[in-house]
């Protein structure tokens, strides 16, 4: 008896055993915030140095149409009259200000996805809450990316010398308007943002979903870059105007008084009045041409973080 109460002891451990290591199996893995923010930092790095020449390429297109009406002719214009230097003008800001974005913005986004989990969801978060997660969080860091975007956009449009380097522009922004000139386009910022981070979110985890094997627990290195890729296309190609409208509102005169497009609507209005549906379209073939590359690398770098510090 003593030995069958032994043995029936030693299968109820064991039995407990393995149902701790399912469930600890099946729970969610937990990212701190500062893994989630170094991380983000890592793979924002990666996407401002891929990214920016293609960057600097569409926001002459958008800003300067007349100067700039072409993809190749813009390339040469500016290979021309800067040197290679040319595509990477202004990208002190992106690169310390996008790092701490990128950051912020994964760091929002795991947060986010934390808050959208019920006790019934399973191990992976449902795509829905995903790309949910990913809309907020897009709206939450806006204030942060509004006034990057637009030190870069006046860095990019303004003539040679205006300013000395992306801080320079910030401080005299800063100074001569206040935060209402550091702020400028800040709602078009946001409504862009929304749809696109829901799009581009809720695509990578979907594309990366889709690509892994069954069986397997992780998506390859290729897998997430092709993922990341297409997270990125998506968020460009279905939110492209909303962008170009942004960046013409950004590359007005900082003094409210000075600019064309006094509302989001009467911008809308103005283009599509001066240069019909292109309005809405111009710089888009080096924005999608940027996306894929861009994005990639951005989650490859940050996986290959998340993997590192986790």
């Amino acid at each position: 008896k003593k030995e069958n109460s032994l043995l029936v002891a030693t299968f109820l451990f064991f039995s407990e055993f393995r149902m701790d290591i399912e469930l600890a199996e099946e729970a969610p893995k937990q990212i701190s915030s500062v893994v989630s923010f170094i991380s983000g930092a890592t793979g924002g790095v990666c996407q401002v140095i891929t990214g920016h020449p293609f960057d600097t390429l569409k926001i002459k297109m958008v800003s300067n149409p007349n100067e700039y009406q072409s993809f190749l002719q813009s390339v040469y214009k500016i290979r021309s009259t800067y040197g290679m230097g040319g595509f990477f003008k202004g990208i002190g800001s992106p690169l310390v200000g996008f790092t701490f974005f990128n950051a912020s913005l994964f760091s929002v986004y795991e947060r986010t996805q934390k808050l959208l989990r019920s006790p019934d969801d399973p191990k992976q978060l449902p795509l829905h809450k995903i790309a949910i997660a990913g809309g907020i969080t897009g709206g939450i860091v806006a204030a942060i990316e509004g006034p990057i975007d637009l030190f870069k956009t006046k860095m990019q449009t303004l003539p040679q010398g205006t300013y000395k380097n992306t801080l320079h522009a910030a401080i005299n922004i800063f100074k001569e308007y206040g935060v209402v000139g550091v702020y400028q386009g800040y709602g078009a910022t946001i409504l862009r943002n929304i749809p696109a981070n829901f799009f581009y979110f809720g695509g990578y985890e979907a594309v990366k979903r889709g690509l892994r094997k069954p069986g397997e627990k992780e998506t390859s290195k290729l897998g997430i870059l092709f993922a990341g890729g297409m997270g990125g296309v998506l968020y460009w190609t279905l939110t492209y105007p909303f962008d170009a409208i942004k960046s013409s509102m950004q590359s007005e005169p900082s003094l409210k008084s000075q600019r064309k497009y006094k509302s989001w609507f009467g911008c809308v209005s103005q283009l599509y009045k001066t240069y019909g549906m292109k309005a809405f379209t111009r710089g888009f073939v080096p924005c999608v041409l940027r996306s894929f590359p861009s994005n990639a690398t951005c989650f490859l770098g940050y996986e290959i973080a998340l993997s590192i510090l986790t």
